[in-house]
Formats: C-alpha cells, structure tokens, sequence
C-alpha cells in the first residue's frame, strides 16, 4: 500500500510540475498564489573533466541555468545573492518576487560557467566556500571517495577501506553496507564514513587508497577554485559566504569545534573576498547535520543567515539561520522548481493534504 501511495505522489507531482509549466504557474502568480522567497542550491555548473568523478546529483548543465534565469526573468523574479535576498527580506519586499542561487563546496566552474551566466542576465548569486582546499589544495574524505568510487567501484572502495582501518566495527558495517543492490550500496557506505567513521582515520585511509591508485589530493582539488578565483568572483559581485574550513559534519564536533569551523572559515573568505562574511551554508545541511548550538556561534561572529539543505521556500517568518533551499540539478526537472516558487505544489497540499 506504501509502495501505491508513493507511486500516486509522484505521478501527482509529476503532472502538477508539467501544468505548472504550460502556464498554471503564472496564472497564479497573477493571481498572488506565489508566497515564498526559493533559494536555489547547485554545486557544478557545466561538465568540465575535472569534476567528472562527482556524481549527476551535484551537476547542472549551463543550458538548465540559462533556462531558470529567462524563467525568473518572465516572472519578474529577482535574482539575488542570500545577503541581498534576507535584506530585502528584513525590508518587506514581497518574497515571491525574490529567489537567490547558491552553489556549495567553491569549484571552479562556478567562475569560468556560472558568472558569465549571470552576468548575461543582471542576476546574483552566492558561492558558499569550504576554505581549507582553496588554500592548501587538500581536499575532504569525500572527494576521494567519490574518485575512487568512480573509478574502481564501492566495492573495491570498501575492501581497500576495510583493510586499511583501525575500527573493526567500522569495517564489518561497511562490509555488510557493499552488500546492499544497486545503488543502496554507495549511499550506505557514504553515510557511514560520513556519520560514523573516526575522523582521522577517514582521512587516512582516503588519502591512501587514493595515492594507491596513483592519484593525489592536487590533482581532484583542481576543480576547485584559488582563493585568486574566489577574490575575483567578489570583484565582480558575487557572494562569496562560508562553508566551513573542512566541509565536516557540524553535529558530529563539540560545539567548541564547530565554532572553530564556522570562525575560521569567515576569517579565511573574509581575508581574501575583502567584505564582510555575513552569510553561511551548513555542510550536508539536513537538519541532523547541525544543531541549535550553531546558532550562537554564527550570530556572534555577524552572520545574518544560514542556509541549509531543507527543500521549500522562504518568507518573513523562516528562520534566518535555517533557510530553506531547492536542489538543482540535471537529474531534477526545472519545472519542480518552478512549481515550488509559484506555489503551484503549496496549492496542492493544501487542497489534497499530501507531502508532495
């Protein structure tokens, strides 16, 4: 019966989200239906060979871009970096006439695809920076995991791993995980690494079935930015804001590390962007992946938002240090985030009482 309910969903959202673009969105723009202020959330923009080992969930094409932006253009929606978009916010400007794109982790096609994008069509943007492989060239465990992956399988990944560690526990659950069919496999060993692995042995490890392989941490940090890429994405009116130094869970530090995190990430764009760091994203950004002891740190060191990875939109009551964003991508269809942003699905649960 599950298995209907969520087959009935789909089908619903998938007809509601081709209505809303054959005109049912701005039919209720026109008439006030739209309510919120969308935050859209990508990461590669274009497919350069650099970043080919990440998977089709973190990638957009520079022809769905293009497309967003004329559809934001025929809606008379702005589009703004998250600093523009929480003032006006503050100002009482109609948040469904507001949408502000993001793109997370700071690779270096945000640059050399992105801004020419938004350039061409007068809109903003933030790129949120996770600050420790832009200046060392060092990157996180899962960058290496993604590579590796990629390159030879999960389970080959898992064996390397299971050899290589020091926490047996770790190695049966990982083991059993690579039994999982189809693509359960990869999600399970990544969420494990990821909530329950030691983090100084996960970057060991990583770092030597990587080099096992005859690759290094420079040769996959190349699609990233230079922190000369970053200051030149500020010089021409992008938001540079903060990631976090190494891209680590929040809820998994002491409140002590995660401060250390945050801090020493707004330091280091600070540093080079020249202007105040006032927006932050959550790493991962589900809800267990920070918790309310953020929220002092991040309003002591003047930071007006954080955004976080909460599908939805945004409106003069959303908690500013929880913003809710939408993820873009080649493997989500533009008109669902169209039909979020119209307030076409909003619409909908309210009439049909289901969490589309």
């Amino acid at each position: 019966m599950d298995r209907v309910k969520d087959l009935l969903k789909k089908a619903l959202r998938r007809a509601l989200s081709l209505m809303n673009g054959a005109g049912l969105g701005l039919l209720l723009r026109r008439l006030g239906r739209a309510r919120g202020a969308g935050i859209v959330l990508a990461h590669c923009i274009g497919y350069a060979p650099e970043t080919a080992h990440l998977p089709a969930d973190m990638k957009t094409s520079a022809r769905k871009v293009e497309r967003l932006l004329r559809a934001l253009r025929r809606r008379g929606v702005r589009c703004v970096a998250v600093r523009e978009l929480v003032a006006a916010l503050e100002r009482g400007e109609p948040p469904e006439r507001l949408l502000a794109f993001t793109m997370d982790d700071g690779y270096r096609d945000n640059l050399t695809t992105a801004l020419p994008l938004l350039e061409r069509h007068g809109a903003g943007a933030t790129v949120f920076v996770e600050t420790h492989v832009l200046g060392t060239r060092i990157v996180s465990w899962l960058q290496r995991y993604f590579r590796v992956v990629h390159d030879r399988g999960v389970a080959f990944f898992v064996a390397e791993y299971a050899r290589r560690t020091h926490e047996p526990g770790l190695r049966q659950r990982l083991v059993a995980a690579a039994g999982k069919p189809g693509a359960g496999a990869e999600r399970e060993v990544k969420r494990i690494l990821k909530y329950e692995a030691d983090l100084a042995d996960r970057e060991r490890v990583t770092r030597e079935i990587l080099e096992a392989l005859g690759a290094q941490d420079a040769d996959l940090a190349a699609a990233y930015l230079t922190w000369q890429e970053a200051e030149e994405l500020s010089r021409r009116g992008v938001e540079v804001g903060a990631h976090g130094v190494h891209h680590e869970v929040l809820a998994r530090l002491s409140a002590e590390g995660a401060r250390r995190e945050i801090e020493q990430s707004a330091r280091s764009v600070a540093e080079h962007s020249g202007a105040p760091v006032v927006s932050f994203a959550y790493p991962y950004g589900r809800p267990w992946d920070f918790g309310a002891d953020c929220f002092p740190a991040l309003k002591e060191l003047g930071f007006t938002s954080a955004c976080a990875a909460i599908a939805g939109v945004n409106d003069a009551r959303t908690d500013r240090l929880q913003l809710r964003r939408l993820p873009l991508s080649d493997a989500i269809p533009l008109n669902d985030i169209l039909a979020e942003i119209d307030g076409t699905f909003a619409l909908a649960r309210r009439l049909f009482g289901v969490n589309l």
